[in-house]
């Protein structure tokens, strides 16, 4: 969902750009530039920052791990 949310604009503060872009970095290429780390690491402490890191992670291997097993759900369950 993140490649939902704009990277920039009004939506969003400078913080909140910082963590967005953060989080679309990370998923994307899996490695982040010093410029998107310094650029967080402005707005938040260590202990942000690696809730941030391991939340943005998580998100991707459930998505990866979800993604890898989707079944498709039938309209009605079956009776049990």
């Amino acid at each position: 969902m993140v490649f939902a949310l704009p990277a920039e604009g009004r939506l969003f503060d400078e913080r909140e750009s910082a963590v967005i872009a953060l989080a679309r970095e990370l998923t994307e290429t899996t490695r982040l530039s010093d410029a998107t780390w310094d650029r967080v690491r402005a707005f938040l402490d260590e202990r942000q920052l690696v809730d941030l890191v391991v939340n943005v992670g998580l998100a991707n291997l459930n998505n990866r791990f979800t993604h890898a097993f989707w079944t498709e759900v039938p309209e009605e369950a079956p009776p049990a």
